[in-house]
């Protein structure tokens, strides 16, 4: 029989988190599903455990292949997928409540939509945890306040696509894969797929507990490269159907990446400088001032000030003589 639910893991040297995962998903109260864990050249004990698992339950099943990054993996655990309905759990996050699952797939299936999703939890360690955004507009869409179906074109939000399951019609003929970026794929993905969705169902009833103890990111080239491409894609997609708010949500997003990377200053990227500035100078152009001002926005975002900034235009500059330093090529050419 088809499953009713495909939960896909894509892993990478996950053992130490894993056995934590495979439980949360293969105890879920809606036992019709199948768990497609896809191993990315790990080189650790990762299949092993999977394998060990797999041998008392079957729903369980283990796809191997050398490394190729997460979306890859994603991509290879939508193919080999058999349920009406398809999910993503990373290796290390976990479903909150037994119920996620059945929650989900309820909600979908008695409102005729085809996606469905709960609401996301930070997680920073024992007893510090995220579940409230009301603070936070600009990760507001990480939670709901009751059961009800909204349209995309008025919700427009961009992060947490794993706490969503999405009726398996939608990836029919290759649709909706993961592409090359390694780097900020996940809200390219999720705001393409919402928006062909539609109308979705979103409930309160279930959590996804994202963990978010990880080491601080060391920024490469080609990761800055990716986290702008993937912005552009969603800034051209947002100019492209008049959806203001996911402008703004895609441009603030940037920006905090923008300032943890230290675009601007950062001295390890100095040596990329001319070809990331190419490529920022991209992103500013596809920013939509008019959009930005419809969706409430009142501030420049962080590359336009800092180009500003760099060309002498506006006093901003906190980071001192270090913008100087690195040689940033901001201005428009």
């Amino acid at each position: 029989m088809q499953p009713k639910v495909s939960v896909i893991i894509p892993v990478y040297n996950g053992e130490d988190y894993l056995v934590e995962t495979l439980e949360c998903a293969l105890t879920q109260d809606l036992r019709d599903i199948e768990v497609i864990c896809v191993d990315d050249g790990s080189t650790d004990r990762s299949a092993e455990i999977v394998r060990a698992i797999a041998e008392v339950d079957s729903r369980l099943r283990l796809v191997q292949q050398p490394n190729q990054g997460a979306g890859k993996a994603r991509n290879r655990g939508i193919d080999e997928a058999r349920g009406s309905f398809i999910t993503f759990l990373d290796a290390d996050d976990w479903y909150e409540e037994p119920t996620y699952l059945s929650a989900l797939y309820e909600g979908a299936t008695a409102h005729d939509v085809k996606v469905a999703g709960g609401c996301m939890v930070n997680w920073w360690g024992p007893g510090n945890e995220e579940r409230s955004f009301a603070a936070e507009p600009f990760y507001s869409g990480y939670e709901f306040i009751a059961d009800e179906v909204l349209d995309y074109a008025d919700w427009q939000f961009d992060y947490g696509y794993t706490r969503f399951i999405y009726d398996r019609s939608l990836f029919e003929g290759g649709a909706h894969r993961f592409g090359s970026l390694r780097f900020f794929e996940d809200p390219v993905f999720f705001v393409g797929i919402m928006g062909e969705a539609g109308r979705f169902f979103g409930t309160p009833r279930a959590h996804y507990v994202y963990r978010l103890d990880r080491a601080a990111r060391d920024w490469k080239t080609g990761e800055v490269l990716d986290l702008i491409e993937g912005a552009k894609q969603n800034l051209a997609y947002s100019r492209e159907h008049g959806l203001a708010k996911l402008h703004r949500f895609t441009v603030k997003h940037f920006d905090f990446y923008a300032y943890g990377i230290g675009l601007g200053c950062n001295r390890a990227l100095i040596g990329s400088a001319q070809v990331i500035g190419a490529k920022l100078t991209e992103f500013e152009n596809l920013i939509d001032e008019g959009l930005l001002r419809e969706a409430g926005e009142t501030e420049l975002p962080y590359v336009l000030r800092l180009r500003r900034a760099v060309d002498g235009e506006e006093g901003f500059d906190p980071l001192g003589s270090a913008y100087r330093r690195a040689r940033y090529y901001y201005a428009r050419r």
